[in-house]
């Protein structure tokens, strides 16, 4: 919450600054600052739900890579849309993003976020391939040369989950994204609403939050009757 009103303080007196921060917290993301966090976290539910449907080629390299998209999606968008982006692009396009955002609501999130994922997942995907190939080498195990005891050649041993350092990655793809030309800025703000994620709309995200939200109080309610 501090890097929002320090943004807005930047652009607005105190008593406007703290009127907007009301509006942002109390209505536009409500419950997105409390004290479990709850709103942020049923949007990144959301939000993997819209990777999944959106995005098949990031859900397929993960899966190939055996990298947990959900965990993957989580430590990139939490700070997205806890922070509106601030500190997570350029400053301009920080500016245009709450444009849209004041219009049109936090679907804005959601659609630049899936921008961000389709254009860096090359990157993404380049820099998974990088680290697996040095877990290998540190393993000193390669495909190539590992054989069975019969000796054939085999793949190496796939352990399940993790075998990459996903935080480095997510750092890569964090300094990729703030890397990018004014240029390929003005292209992605420009797919938010003219390419396919313009179909992502306000009913879409009210359904599927309403979806996490049943599923997040039957979940409880179970932990209660445990108790």
């Amino acid at each position: 919450m501090n890097f929002i009103v320090a943004f807005l303080l930047l652009h607005c007196g105190e008593e406007r600054a703290f009127w907007l921060m009301k509006a942002v917290a109390e209505t536009i993301l409500p419950d997105y600052y409390n004290d479990g966090l709850t709103g942020v976290m049923v949007d990144i539910e959301v939000f993997v739900d819209l990777v999944h449907l959106r995005l098949p080629a990031v859900r397929d390299w993960c899966a190939a890579a055996r990298v947990d998209l959900h965990t993957l999606v989580q430590l990139l968008a939490t700070q997205w849309f806890l922070c509106l982006f601030v500190h997570c692009v350029p400053l301009e396009t920080t500016m245009r993003i709450w444009d849209c955002f004041f219009v049109y609501g936090p679907m804005v999130l959601m659609r630049v976020g899936l921008v961000l994922l389709q254009r860096h997942h090359a990157t993404f995907l380049q820099k998974l391939q990088q680290e697996e190939r040095l877990t290998s080498i540190e393993d000193g195990v390669t495909p190539q040369k590992k054989k069975s005891a019969s000796g054939k050649r085999s793949a190496a041993p796939r352990v399940p989950g993790f075998n990459i350092d996903v935080t480095e990655v997510v750092s890569h793809v964090r300094e990729s994204i703030r890397n990018e030309r004014k240029e390929q800025w003005n292209e992605t703000l420009r797919a938010v609403f003219e390419d396919e994620f313009a179909c992502v709309l306000p009913s879409d995200l009210e359904r599927l939050r309403q979806k996490h939200i049943r599923k997040e109080q039957i979940a409880t309610a179970e932990r209660t009757r445990r108790q």
